[in-house]
Order: structure tokens, then C-alpha cells, then sequence
């Protein structure tokens, strides 16, 4: 058996069929040799000796001349597929390089494009925050308040808390003073546990004392009962005093700075002064609480949160020259709250 060393090919001679023809053709060509020879008893001998010497020489001749085609035949199969499959391989480069070629030119302009339509969705995005918050500021309402808490809560620009690490959390003061009572946001988007889906949850409680108050804004509620309900609250929790300088006006307009100031400070946008990339909360003003430590407007980290953490009151000191003292005695025991919690 005889096999085309290209891959792919495997042409068989078919010798018994060569070798068939090669006996057959000797035998004939030698019958005829006898026939040819008149002295010997034969009964074709004499005048009709010749031609049928003829006829068996042929014949014979024929047979020989079938097996060399047979044997040529397969070698000129075998030379006619290799041409035919390295032509065939040599069309399917050129297609394939062609396609590459085609392909790369459709997608050229697109990739050119990547960070122009990045932008512009960026752009959109933060257009549709400026809208949200917005929105929240000239009208809150369950669905405004969600909707800005939803943004900051899935780029992680407040702390996530909770069991399962869902609950977005940020605090800001509820009035225009230094003792105005403070109201930490917990906002939980809506997730599926155990092929059940739970819808958004939004807790506000109120920072003060030992048992503080707490209302859940439930579906249906605007936010004059949600703020009538807080304040009933924290009444019967004994914070009266602290109830009579809520203001719900002042918790909007301080969580739309906070949740914009956070969401902008995540994406890195232009503008920003905050360090850290987290918002734990609102102090007052241009002071806030991140996961860098106390920052303040124009000074920068002012309490670092190494500090806090290994140290407490004993390695914070004065305000330092140019910022209130008030204030910064009032972010020093928020920022223990945040990173001693036991102090």
C-alpha cells in the first residue's frame, strides 16, 4: 500500500489488480508465442497460425499496457488531489485573511469611537444624577430619595452594611444648627433571597441617645408623614428637646449635598475636594466624614483615620489655626462614633 505523504491524502495502488493484468497479458503474449510456432501439434496450426498468434500478442500487450495505466493512474490521482488541496488550503488563506481584513476595517471605526460614546453615556449618567438630585431637592419624595440613594449605594460611594453587604448607610444633621439632631440613612436595594424577591427598604434613625428612633418610609408615604411619625418617635424615646429642632427641609437639602458630594468624589470627577472615596457622613458644611479620616473644604484631611483609630481624643488636639473649634470638637466625636464605635 502506497500512501501521499501530504496530510489529508491517501491514494492505495492496487497492486493485485497490476499484478492480475501483468500475468494475464505475459500469459497471452506467450500463448501467442506457441501458436506463432507451425511445428508444433496444434490445431490452429498451418495458415490460420498467425493470425491468432496476433490476436493473443495483443491481447497480451493490451493486458500489460492496463496494469502500467492501472499504477500510473493512482500516481496521477495522488499528484491531481495534493494540487488540488494545497490549491484549495491556499483559496481558504486568502478568504480568511480577507475576512480578518474586512472585519478589521468594519471595527476600526467603532473602536475609534469607544471613548467618545463612553463619554457620552458617562455624561448621560451624570446628567441623569444632576436630575435625580435635583429632583430631590425641589420636591423629596420616596421615589427622588430612592432614586439618588439607589446611584450612591451601587458605585459604593457610602459604606455598604448589613448581613449580606446590601444596606447603603450615610448620616447627615436634620437642621441648621451645631446641635441639630442627626439622621442616619439606610437604604437597601431591592434583591432576590431564596427565589424571593425583597422590595427597596429605607430606615431613617435618629443619632441620639441610648434608644434611638427610627421609621421605615413605607410605599404610599410622602414625606410629611414619614417626618410626623420620626418626630412622634423620638418623643416617646425621651429626645422631646432634640424633636423641636428637626427640620425636614435641612435633612434634604444636606443629603443632596452629601449623596452628590459622594457619587462625585467616587467617579473622580472634576471639582471634587474630598480625599477619601467613601462618605460616611455630613458634619456640617464643607466637613465631612470618609473613609480617610475628618476632611474638611480647603484644609484636607484634618483627622486622619489612622489616628482615630489607634489613638481617639488623645491623638486629635486642638482645632488647628483657621478652623472652628465647635465644629471640629463636634466631627472629632462623630468620627470616634465611626471608627471606635465602643467610645
Amino acid at each position: 500500500m502506497m500512501q501521499s505523504p501530504e496530510p489529508g491524502v491517501s491514494i492505495t495502488v492496487r497492486w493485485w489488480l497490476v499484478l492480475l493484468f501483468v500475468v494475464l497479458g505475459a500469459g497471452a503474449i506467450w500463448l501467442g508465442a506457441i501458436v506463432a510456432d507451425s511445428a508444433l501439434p496444434w490445431p490452429l496450426a498451418g495458415e490460420r497460425a498467425a493470425y491468432w498468434s496476433g490476436v493473443a500478442v495483443n491481447i497480451g500487450s493490451a493486458l500489460v499496457l492496463a496494469a502500467i495505466l492501472v499504477w500510473f493512474e493512482r500516481l496521477i490521482l495522488r499528484k491531481v488531489a495534493t494540487t488540488t488541496i494545497a490549491v484549495v488550503k491556499d483559496v481558504a488563506h486568502q478568504a480568511a485573511a480577507e475576512a480578518v481584513h474586512d472585519a478589521a476595517a468594519r471595527l476600526q471605526p467603532k473602536i475609534d469611537e469607544l471613548d467618545r460614546l463612553i463619554a457620552e453615556r458617562n455624561s448621560g449618567v451624570a446628567e441623569e444624577q444632576r436630575t435625580a438630585a435635583t429632583a430631590l431637592s425641589q420636591e423629596p419624595s420616596r421615589e427622588t430619595t430612592f432614586h439618588l440613594l439607589r446611584e450612591a449605594t451601587d458605585i459604593r460611594a457610602i459604606p455598604i452594611t448589613g448581613p449580606y453587604g446590601w444596606t447603603g448607610t450615610i448620616t447627615v444633621p436634620a437642621g441648621n444648627t451645631k446641635d441639630a439632631p442627626r439622621i442616619r440613612v439606610d437604604y437597601t436595594p431591592e434583591k432576590e433571597v431564596l427565589n424571593q424577591i425583597d422590595e427597596e427598604i429605607l430606615v431613617l434613625t435618629i443619632c441620639e441617645g441610648n434608644n434611638p428612633a427610627h421609621v421605615e418610609w413605607a410605599q404610599g408615604e410622602d414625606a410629611v408623614a414619614v417626618f410626623a411619625a420620626l418626630s412622634r418617635e423620638m418623643v416617646r424615646s425621651g429626645a422631646g428637646a432634640a424633636a423641636q429642632k428637626l427640620s425636614a427641609t435641612q435633612f434634604f437639602k444636606n443629603l443632596v449635598a452629601a449623596l452628590e458630594e459622594a457619587i462625585k468624589t467616587r467617579e473622580c470627577r472634576d471639582g471634587t475636594w474630598i480625599h477619601g472615596s467613601v462618605v460616611y457622613e455630613l458634619v456640617s458644611d464643607d466637613w465631612v466624614i470618609t473613609d480617610q479620616g475628618v476632611e474638611v473644604k480647603g484644609y484636607g484631611v484634618a483627622m486622619p483615620v489612622e489616628r482615630l483609630r489607634r489613638w481617639g481624643t488623645s491623638a486629635v488636639g486642638e482645632a488647628p489655626e483657621g478652623l472652628d473649634g465647635e465644629l471640629w470638637k463636634l466631627a472629632q466625636g462623630r468620627a470616634l462614633r465611626q471608627f471606635q464605635p465602643n467610645t
